[in-house]
């Protein structure tokens, strides 16, 4: 009879297993191309307390370097953005920041808030949602998020979903199987693309009466109540961008939002030409900075924060871990000899 119950167990834990491997070489590895589906499953490797985290879409891991903190002022940081993220998305990965790495201080970057959840596809929300541990906040996000034709079942067993990925796979498959290695610099991916051709700068862009959509002002205001529960200051701000997605009307409502709810709100558009940019040298399209126009915000960026909030003051007082020092050199390095974090690739 023991035997038997062995067998059995013996048999489950091989399946087990295999399924488990099965689902590591089928889910995509984000290391070689795609990197910013790194971002999430990276933030679980950083084991030190955190001052701040930034939470938004791809303009913040373009445009804001933690390193750069750091350097500036000893600030440890962490960019918790990805592709498209909406504020439903930010909210929840705020959230399970604040229980994880308890910050002092959570910057929400607002570019996206008048997008539809619509607007984001599968392959930008699996980016951010695939890489999240198992949790309360995971479930949470992941019904949030989940579309019309999508199944839960498919965020449980993800072979369900990429099992179709069978005739993609390739070298960086087998590669990247049971190790990952460290891409991003906490959620910053360095880039250093130029933009060649002429660019009309007119970050206003969007039609004026454009408001944000009603769901993404109420996970806005739960994440001004997840903040103020939790003890932890907030910031909204809008970032530098040549030309595209921002408008006064909406401009004015964000201002309106913070004010009533006691918020910092900070437009950095209109800083453009105060912060030192070169549209050619500094951006990579449109609306994302490269790593060397982020030096030069984020650098502005720790000035309007050691103006305005406290986590500057009480981060000053702590002894730093070695960690970040380590990390501050392999950034520089990358920074000085240009090596992006990605050699590029097409979207999932």
């Amino acid at each position: 009879m023991m035997k038997k119950v062995f067998n059995i167990l013996k048999y489950i834990v091989i399946v087990a297993v295999a399924f488990s491997l099965l689902t590591m070489l089928f889910m995509p590895k984000y290391i070689e191309k795609n990197a910013d589906g790194r971002i999430t499953p990276e933030f679980y490797r950083e084991k030190t307390p955190l001052d701040v985290v930034f939470v938004g879409s791809s303009t913040v891991h373009a445009g804001i370097s933690p390193m750069t903190l750091y350097k500036e002022g000893g600030l440890r940081a962490y960019d918790r953005s990805n592709s498209s993220q909406v504020i439903a998305l930010s909210y929840y990965m705020a959230k399970e920041a604040i229980r994880c790495n308890k910050p002092k201080l959570i910057v929400c970057e607002v570019g996206f808030i008048y997008q539809e959840d619509d607007y984001v596809d599968e392959g930008s929300s699996r980016k951010s949602l695939d890489g999240m541990k198992w949790s309360k906040e995971k479930v949470d996000a992941i019904k949030a998020m989940i579309g019309e034709e999508e199944h839960f079942i498919d965020y449980v067993f993800p072979i369900l979903r990429f099992h179709s990925r069978w005739n993609d796979l390739c070298a960086e498959d087998i590669k990247y199987l049971l190790y990952k290695p460290t891409v991003t610099y906490n959620g910053q991916l360095l880039q250093f693309k130029t933009i060649s051709d002429d660019k009309i700068y007119d970050p206003y862009g969007l039609e004026e009466g454009t408001i944000a959509t009603e769901r993404s002002m109420y996970y806005l205001q739960k994440l001004v109540d997840l903040c103020n529960e939790n003890d932890v200051e907030l910031a909204l701000i809008k970032l530098p961008m040549i030309n595209g997605n921002w408008c006064n009307s909406i401009d004015d409502q964000i201002q309106s939002f913070a004010d009533k709810n006691g918020v910092l709100y900070k437009n950095f558009i209109d800083d453009f030409d105060s912060i030192g940019f070169n549209m050619h040298e500094d951006f990579t399209d449109g609306q994302h900075m490269n790593s060397i126009g982020a030096e030069k915000f984020t650098k502005v960026l720790y000035g309007f924060l050691n103006d305005n909030y406290s986590v500057l003051d009480k981060s000053s007082e702590e002894t730093k871990p070695d960690i970040f020092v380590k990390k501050l050199n392999n950034y520089n390095y990358a920074i000085e000899n240009k090596i992006p974090s990605e050699r590029g690739g097409d979207d999932l």
